[in-house]
């Protein structure tokens, strides 16, 4: 029986190209290989982001009688809440008695794009006005002070696609060192682009 039935031919040449990726998850952008190796083994090219890098991913946990975030999402020492937010998406969050598992996905955009280049490379689906709404509560709990954790506190917008009666938003917010406190914000869609470093946060595809 020869080595390639065995394996151990197939095997042998692939342990200089096995430590060449390993040596890439340990390093600086190990993330972003990660979440390469995960598109391939679903058969997808890793390749095809033109405009936004992986960065991190976050499982939100299901909560029971959760606080309402329109209570929540107001203007109040650390938090700042435009006016535009509270006209075009949190009219539209809703109390629930329950939230689900809710995994999302960060991104950083390494060039400037509009809404629609960012939503064709996040999958394309919005996210539900009440689902964003009590995950906004929960990401800003875990950070309320600035701390550091999954979301960037650079200073730079952290984009969210919500859909609100029918019609997608961008939210947007931002971690504030002059504020002390986080910004929240929404826009209707325009065919602006975002600038290179702003951060997405989308749904997680499967």
């Amino acid at each position: 029986m020869s080595d390639d039935m065995l394996g151990e031919g197939a095997l042998a040449k692939v342990a200089g190209p096995l430590k060449d990726f390993f040596e890439k998850l340990c390093g600086a952008n190990g993330q972003k290989w990660l979440e390469a190796f995960k598109l391939f083994l679903r058969g997808e090219n890793p390749w095809v982001y033109k405009f936004l890098r992986p960065v991190a991913e976050i499982l939100i946990p299901a909560t029971e009688n959760p606080r309402n975030p329109r209570e929540l999402l107001q203007t109040r020492e650390g938090l700042r809440v435009s006016d535009d937010f509270q006209e075009l998406v949190l009219p539209h969050i809703q109390r629930v008695e329950e939230t689900p598992e809710l995994t999302l996905s960060m991104w950083s955009l390494t060039k400037p794009a509009n809404d629609a280049e960012i939503m064709g490379e996040t999958g394309g689906d919005p996210m539900d006005a009440t689902v964003f709404g009590h995950a906004l509560v929960h990401l800003l709990s875990e950070q309320p002070n600035g701390e550091k954790g999954f979301l960037p506190t650079d200073g730079h917008w952290i984009i969210i696609h919500v859909l609100a009666v029918g019609e997608v938003f961008a939210a947007c917010f931002f971690w504030s060192d002059v504020l002390l406190g986080w910004r929240v914000d929404a826009r209707r869609l325009r065919d602006r682009r975002w600038d290179e470093g702003r951060h997405v946060l989308s749904l997680a595809t499967a």
